[in-house]
């Protein structure tokens, strides 16, 4: 999924400068190829809604993530009828700009053919996003990024498992989230274990298997020294079963209950191993909060890096600041 698939469709009609069109065409094609994604593309632009069903029906079954339709010059609206009634993904449409607006003859007029295919669109209940500027530029680069990235994580968010430990605590209702309707709305698979599960994990673990977490512990927190040996210990046997009940079942993120029971039964709070293991790779918020978890697997996805959930415990409106706690989940890095 690194990868995500791209259909490119580049319109137009031959009446138009076709000249000054292809070098349009051959400009966004080579920024395309040079993105991080499966390019689909024609090898000169679509001049006829016949020639673009013929595309489109040839490149269906790759199920693409995004289809791109540039007007690169003006096109009427059979053109993205073809689009919408063939492809369910989701639609980018990009204007090129006018090389002279000077009052004589437009030489692709590509503008009002994007005006016309989003009218369509609306007409028809489809959603659809819409970019503008010629593909050297810099804040058009930034925005098509950004459009395929979203579709990138949203395809991720799909097939996403979220380990939920426990239930939440009693009031927390913004913990949680129904799980088919989860699936229905946005796609990841809930899998619910009770806390009991990482109690039971954490017991079985010989004492090689702990080292390894509690020398990483070691190596990168300041003050491990004074911590008690039994502390060391459940902290890695704590950090350790987690770290393998995710890999037992393939999470990419998680959300377990805290407070109060792993104080009251375990005389230890779960910060810190759910730092180190969002750290590590897998993002794991408290509470029991779902929502939490999967913002943050957004967050990451998005960034590359570990995220921080918190909670907001203080405005600072004289410095436009919000003063964000918790006991102690933030990853090292």
């Amino acid at each position: 999924m690194n990868r995500p698939c791209i259909v490119y469709l580049p319109l137009c009609r031959l009446t138009f400068d076709m000249e000054c069109a292809q070098s349009y065409f051959a400009k966004s094609k080579a920024l395309l190829e040079s993105m991080p994604i499966e390019l689909l593309s024609p090898d000169q632009p679509l001049s006829s809604p016949e020639m673009l069903e013929e595309y489109v029906r040839n490149i269906r079954q790759k199920q693409p993530l995004l289809v791109l339709v540039q007007s690169v010059t003006f096109v009427d609206a059979t053109f993205m009828a073809c689009v919408a009634n063939d492809l369910s993904c989701p639609i980018v449409l990009w204007g090129v700009r006018e090389p002279a607006a000077d009052g004589g003859r437009l030489r692709l007029n590509s503008l009002t053919g994007v005006y016309a295919a989003g009218n369509l669109l609306v007409s028809l209940g489809r959603k659809f996003k819409y970019i503008f500027g010629n593909p050297e530029e810099a804040e058009l680069q930034a925005e098509l990024a950004a459009e395929i990235e979203a579709v990138r994580v949203k395809a991720l968010l799909r097939i996403l498992k979220v380990g939920v430990f426990g239930h939440f605590p009693s009031g927390f209702y913004f913990s949680n989230l129904e799980d088919t309707e989860l699936m229905r709305v946005i796609g990841p698979k809930l899998i619910r274990l009770e806390l009991a599960a990482v109690a039971k994990k954490a017991q079985a673990l010989g004492d090689e298997e702990i080292q390894v977490a509690i020398n990483e512990l070691k190596s990168r927190l300041a003050g491990t020294e004074s911590l008690p040996a039994a502390t060391l210990e459940q902290y890695g046997r704590i950090r350790t079963a987690y770290k393998k009940l995710a890999e037992e079942h393939g999470m990419g993120a998680l959300a377990t209950r805290c407070w109060p029971d792993c104080f009251t039964e375990w005389q230890s709070a779960v910060c810190t191993a759910i730092s180190f293991v969002t750290d590590s790779g897998v993002v794991a918020s408290c509470e029991a909060d779902i929502g939490g978890a999967i913002s943050m697997y957004i967050a990451r996805q998005l960034t590359g890096s570990a995220p921080y959930f918190a909670d907001p415990v203080a405005l600072d409106e004289e410095n436009n600041a919000i003063i964000y706690w918790h006991c102690g989940v933030a990853p090292c890095s």
